[in-house]
């Protein structure tokens, strides 16, 4: 197998392989952040949670849905 071909199937598996890896982070970063919010669901007061935890979620949700689409197609 030459270095070429060797080249071109390392990058076939890599433009395969970004959106999943791409969908993974986002997933776990949504996660972690979701965690933020256990404050909130033990005290079963919203009062604790701040308005910047808020902006990001609705950020960060549409960013989630896009990803998790992506991942669907590849797959």
């Amino acid at each position: 197998m030459s270095s070429l071909e060797r080249s071109q199937q390392f990058w076939k598996i890599y433009i395969k392989a970004k959106p999943i890896i791409k969908s993974v982070y986002e997933c776990s970063s949504f996660l972690i952040f979701l965690m933020s919010f256990e404050q909130a669901y033990k005290l079963k007061t919203l009062s604790v949670v701040k308005p910047w935890q808020i902006a990001r979620l609705a950020e960060k949700s549409p960013k989630i849905l896009k990803a998790l689409g992506k991942v669907a197609k590849v797959l």
